[in-house]
């Protein structure tokens, strides 16, 4: 049997969305060869997170960290995506694989340090989020 990368959920049991749906973002995103681990966790561990390696002491809701040239992990805080989806009223798995794109983008090389930097960004984000909704989330 051949290695094969993969997409690997951590505390999987409350993710939003089927690993096969979001392989296929990180394939596109990321190309075929790029192994990821998605990790769920809560707000405590965030913030520690966001606080050691970004300075800001506060919780999250992604954290994407590029470990290798093709390999990357990326954390999600399920009660701050909980709280922004109720807040911006949209569905959970809607504002989870946003934030997901997201990560992806920035795994990607891709940035919002300034206004040109965050335009790009976020038009590749609703370009993403717009191919996804069509061609993977509507086979579902």
């Amino acid at each position: 049997m051949s290695w094969a990368p993969k997409l690997e959920f951590v505390y999987k049991a409350s993710g939003p969305r089927a690993l096969s749906d979001w392989d296929c973002l990180r394939t596109r995103v990321l190309g075929r060869n790029y192994e990821l681990t998605v990790v769920w966790i809560g707000t405590r561990r965030i913030k520690g997170l966001n606080r050691r390696y970004r300075g800001k002491d506060q919780a999250t809701n992604v954290l994407a960290f590029p470990l290798e040239a093709a390999y990357g992990e990326i954390f999600l805080c399920a009660p701050v995506l909980r709280r922004e989806a109720a807040q911006l009223g949209k569905a959970l798995d809607t504002h989870a694989t946003f934030l997901f794109i997201h990560a992806l983008l920035h795994l990607a090389g891709a940035d919002h340090h300034n206004k040109a930097e965050a335009e790009k960004m976020e038009h590749k984000e609703k370009q993403l989020l717009r191919w996804y909704n069509k061609s993977v989330k509507r086979k579902a």
